[in-house]
């Protein structure tokens, strides 16, 4: 596979996403305590991402916020 170079509008967007996956991170992190389930972590990066991008439509993700962010 060739290596793709990008251009700074793609460049500018990919630094968007990883800010906004820090600070759903940083959310989602603050919340983990006994007992919470990975569904409610779910939910709590989805708000995030919700009220942070006006880009990304959630519903196209599949995998699990929780289960991402524990990893």
């Amino acid at each position: 596979m060739a290596i793709q170079i990008k251009s700074l509008d793609q460049l500018q967007t990919m630094r968007r996403a990883g800010l906004l996956v820090r600070s759903t991170l940083d959310v989602v992190r603050a919340n983990i305590k006994a007992g919470i389930t990975t569904s409610a972590l779910d939910v709590i990066a989805e708000a995030q991402i919700d009220r942070k991008s006006t880009r990304l439509n959630s519903s196209h993700l599949v995998i699990s916020y929780a289960v991402f962010c524990l990893k």
